[in-house]
């Protein structure tokens, strides 16, 4: 049933759309940043942890054995330390 998948190609248009928009403020960035990508991640290009670590603003963690919708037992401890880091604060 292709027609069903049809419906998404705005949406896939929207977010390219965001991600160049995001590539042009990101050198601007000021606020210290956490961010974390997924070391095996299937759709998301290591381009992008490339580029937030290209910031000064952005602290890039890599979570190795995580998947872009699965995240590793280890890896889910890792964000939820930084999360109550975070709220600690």
């Amino acid at each position: 049933r292709v027609w069903r998948y049809t419906g998404w190609i705005p949406r896939y248009l929207e977010l390219f759309a965001l991600s160049r928009a995001a590539r042009k403020v990101l050198p601007r960035l000021t606020t210290p940043t956490r961010a974390f990508q997924h070391g095996q991640d299937e759709l998301v290009s290591p381009k992008s942890g490339a580029l937030l670590a290209g910031c000064p603003a952005v602290t890039l963690r890599t979570l190795e054995g995580s998947m872009h919708h699965d995240i590793a037992p280890d890896d889910r401890q890792t964000l939820l330390d930084a999360l109550g880091e975070l709220c600690s604060k």
